[in-house]
């Protein structure tokens, strides 16, 4: 019988590790695993972070980086990485073999395959940007670009903010839900929160919220069954690492318009409140409309600009049977809004 890599659980915690950089764990696995001999199971553990993570650009994945650049022969393992899935720390490293001379690896010409990478069809768009500042620092260009995407089928998110309704209510490994969220360049895992729990798509400026079946079912018990999708929020450019999104928001509006504008063109909401503050936590004040009957959609305004921020949209049926479990029903004038405050806390 085989004994256990020593490194087996920094190896199991990594492969847990999905790119979350509040996450103080990375670096004390990274770090166990480059004390230990060299091992091709321990450089692919590291080198699964940067595909998990492949258009990851800020500094949490620096010490995969240097934990990599000290196991002998990690080289081989890193073009294969880059052959599988692409990713911007993979590019990066190698981007610092370029400029310490290295040109090849075996027969692999290293420049090559970031010009082959970058026209890729599967090739994120961050990663493609990535390896193009790299080519242009070497002064190589790039290969001819992939062919343009085919438009957003009928029912994608990437149409509109309604575009989510009719994945509402559907479970997280529904195939429908599951494809729409590929479409917008996420992953389909949630991250739990105690019974919510959350996909996030910074890139497209989407983040979908999911509760468990049986808080839904009324069970008053443990926390059980699959995540149902009940809520989906759209942000403006900027907030919290968000990218806008850039489909289109009901009656044609834009992130940015004042409260007053929008209600101009809403008409009265069904609901309103927010506002007010917890310590320095300042809550957005919020309108709800109700539109093609079954849907409620929440338009958030920040705080300091009065803009339009953040627009969630939940089927109405859904929401009924959260309230009597949680007790947070929205309320009129200054009340606040669970669903909204979900969205607003953690992103404004």
């Amino acid at each position: 019988m085989k004994s256990k890599d020593p490194a087996e659980r920094e190896i199991a915690a990594l492969d847990a590790y999905d790119g979350d950089d509040a996450w103080d764990g990375l670096d004390e696995c990274v770090d166990a695993l480059s004390k230990k001999k060299p091992s091709a199971a321990r450089m692919d553990a590291l080198l699964r972070v940067f595909e998990r993570c492949p258009e990851v650009d800020g500094e949490e994945l620096k010490s995969v980086v240097h934990a990599l650049e000290k196991m002998a022969g990690y080289e081989p393992r890193l073009i294969a990485s880059m052959k599988r899935a692409p990713s911007v720390y993979a590019a990066r490293m190698f981007n610092r073999m370029l400029n310490a001379g290295t040109k090849t690896v075996g027969k692999v010409k290293l420049m090559a395959l970031l010009q082959e990478t970058a026209s890729r069809g599967d090739t994120p768009d961050g990663v493609r940007e990535e390896i193009h500042d790299i080519l242009e620092h070497h002064d190589v260009k790039p290969k001819a670009a992939p062919a343009a995407k085919k438009p957003a089928q009928k029912g994608s998110p990437s149409r509109g903010l309604l575009s989510f309704g009719p994945l509402l209510a559907r479970t997280a490994d529904d195939p429908v839900l599951i494809a729409a969220i590929k479409a917008l360049g996420g992953t389909a895992r949630v991250k739990p929160s105690d019974e919510r729990g959350f996909v996030s798509i910074k890139k497209a400026g989407v983040e979908l919220a999911f509760t468990k079946k049986s808080v839904l079912d009324g069970d008053p018990g443990a926390h059980k069954g699959p995540y149902v999708l009940t809520q989906a929020g759209v942000y403006a450019d900027g907030e919290s690492g968000y990218k806008q999104f850039v489909g289109e928001l009901p009656n044609k509006l834009a992130f940015g318009t004042t409260r007053a504008d929008v209600r101009k063109v809403m008409g009265k909401p069904e609901e309103s409140g927010g506002g007010g503050a917890f310590g320095p936590l300042k809550f957005k004040e919020w309108d709800r409309y109700r539109l093609e009957k079954k849907y409620l959609v929440d338009f958030s305004y920040h705080p300091e600009t009065n803009g339009l921020g953040l627009v969630d949209i939940r089927l109405a049926r859904l929401e009924k049977k959260e309230e009597p479990r949680r007790g947070n029903k929205g309320t009129k004038g200054s009340g606040v809004n669970y669903y909204s405050t979900i969205f607003v806390c953690r992103q404004f």
